[in-house]
């Protein structure tokens, strides 16, 4: 019987041992948490804000190195979420036009759902 039948869901958050301005590394461990959460039956998994850079990168969050880095983690996240059953929200600063913002991306099975 599926957790669908009973009307539930388990929501869940994670919070990843953070590394300042290194997203490679706090995209594999977010990865690693949204198995996790795959294995113990979450149904939406939710990171905490900039996540994937560290809250405390102060102007570094304006340098187009650590931006595409987020993307890149961004980038390994969408694909690891293939196959996995959590809808995963995840936490970095993106460029939109002229601005710089602070953004949940919401993430299912190798897809990108809304930001």
């Amino acid at each position: 019987m599926s957790v669908y039948e009973h009307g539930f869901a388990r929501i869940s958050g994670a919070v990843p041992v953070v590394t300042i301005a290194d997203p490679a590394v706090n995209a594999q461990r977010t990865i690693a948490l949204m198995r996790q959460a795959a294995a113990d039956g979450s149904s939406v998994l939710v990171f905490p804000e900039l996540g994937l850079c560290g809250y405390s990168v102060d102007d570094l969050v304006q340098q187009d190195a650590l931006l595409d880095a987020c993307l890149a983690g961004l980038a390994d996240i969408v694909a690891a979420s293939v196959g996995l059953r959590p809808l995963v929200v995840v936490g970095l600063p993106l460029i939109v036009g002229d601005g710089l913002y602070n953004c949940a991306v919401a993430v299912h099975d190798g897809d990108i759902l809304g930001v």
